[in-house]
């Protein structure tokens, strides 16, 4: 479940795109605390990985609400 979640899926959604990436985001919190250690370890990385794809999309919005498109 952690690896199909991780894969990268060709999708659309609406809203800010800080927002879909946080619920992604959220997707992967259980699996920090499996006790397999390699799906926590596959977990964090995801995370981290949406995590900062997160903090250049908030920035892009906060760019983007200040300056206009």
């Amino acid at each position: 479940e952690v690896a199909s979640a991780s894969i990268v899926w060709s999708d659309s959604w609406t809203g800010p795109e800080s927002a879909y990436l946080q619920a992604r985001i959220d997707e992967f919190d259980p699996w920090l605390l499996d006790e397999n250690p390699n799906l926590c370890r596959a977990a964090r990385h995801c995370i981290e990985y949406l995590s900062e794809r997160r903090s250049h999309a908030l920035a892009r919005e906060r760019r983007n609400a200040v300056e206009g498109y």
